[in-house]
């Protein structure tokens, strides 16, 4: 329930923030509320810390994987062993380096509420493609709302 002001105060910047809004809708309602994902990295010798707030508020605590070691990063071979779903893009930049292309767009998923009733959800998906040269298979990492969701590979690269 903390404020992101309270959070800068008490924890310093993150290494990273994602925006993202979501849209939830039923018959006869709409809301549309504003997130973000903070990534803290504490470094190789402590886990990752992913606060998402929701409307500007605190809403979620998680614990991901240990921070990148800086001297083991940017390479196919972190690229392959490191990235779990889950992930931040922070956490796939840091262990892939930058990506060769990107790509975003807004998917709406329909499903069902607790009593049974349909509800549209809107989120946003980003993809990228890495491209580590003609030995190596390209890696296609799919977001949903800052995290990682899928990991796909293709033919080998350009």
């Amino acid at each position: 329930g903390d404020t992101a002001y309270e959070v800068l105060a008490k924890c310093g910047r993150p290494a990273s923030r994602d925006r993202f809004s979501s849209t939830e809708s039923s018959p006869g309602t709409k809301f549309t509320s504003q997130g973000e994902l903070w990534t803290y990295d504490l470094g190789p010798s402590d886990f990752i810390r992913l606060l998402t707030f929701k409307e500007g508020r605190l809403a979620r605590i998680e614990t991901g994987p240990y921070g990148p070691d800086r001297s083991k990063t940017n390479t196919d071979n972190s690229c392959r062993v490191s990235v779990k779903t889950g992930s931040t893009k922070y956490l796939v930049s840091r262990w892939c380096g930058p990506p060769t292309f990107t790509d975003r767009r807004i998917k709406r998923v329909v499903a069902k509420n607790s009593r049974g009733f349909p509800f549209g959800r809107t989120i946003v998906i980003d993809e990228w493609i890495y491209n580590f040269g003609p030995h190596r298979f390209l890696q296609i990492f799919t977001f949903a709302n800052g995290q990682l969701v899928k990991r796909d590979t293709r033919g080998y690269g350009f």
